[in-house]
């Protein structure tokens, strides 16, 4: 654990795979109006998540030249008071709800290769940080994921989001 804003992760995270990003011709867009404020994680371990998030959007990607955008921002939120928020959203083809239902269980893949843990470890892991990881697609539409990391008292950790 060390304390260090999670903008920072993001940085690591997006310079381990922009050699992949550019190689498929996916544009990244960093829309936040500054950096997230400073909080006590493992940044390791929310690196693989973000990495994770966004090696999976990528591989569903139908088409070349897609585009993910990265939003940062602090908000007040009811369930963790202020928190920082990483959403990872994309302009891919989405997918469906039967699916969407599935995609935090494990062993489940779409892939042809792959544990199908992904997610579900991903998710582990922000709870264990005492946040939430949800996610939202509509078919044809894109999709976003969105980290929630609070900034106060996380003994208590939150239940995951359903």
């Amino acid at each position: 654990m060390e304390k260090t804003s999670p903008s920072e992760v993001v940085d690591k995270a997006v310079r381990l795979l922009r050699p992949d990003l550019e190689c498929r011709g996916i544009q990244l867009h960093r829309c936040s109006d500054s950096r997230l404020s400073e909080i006590m994680f493992d940044s390791e371990k929310l690196k693989k998540v973000l990495a994770n998030l966004l090696i999976n959007g990528y591989q569903a990607m139908d088409n070349l030249n897609g585009s993910f955008f990265i939003h940062e921002r602090e908000e007040d939120n009811s369930s963790f008071g202020r928190a920082a928020v990483i959403e990872i959203s994309d302009n891919g083809s989405g997918i469906g709800d039967a699916i969407q239902a599935k995609i935090f269980e494990p062993p489940f893949t779409t892939k042809k290769e792959g544990t199908g843990l992904g997610l579900c470890i991903a998710r582990q892991i922000v709870v264990a940080h005492g946040g939430r990881l949800a996610f939202l697609s509509s078919e044809k539409e894109g999709s976003a994921s969105m980290i929630t990391l609070p900034y106060g008292d996380r003994s208590k950790p939150c239940l995951p989001f359903q």
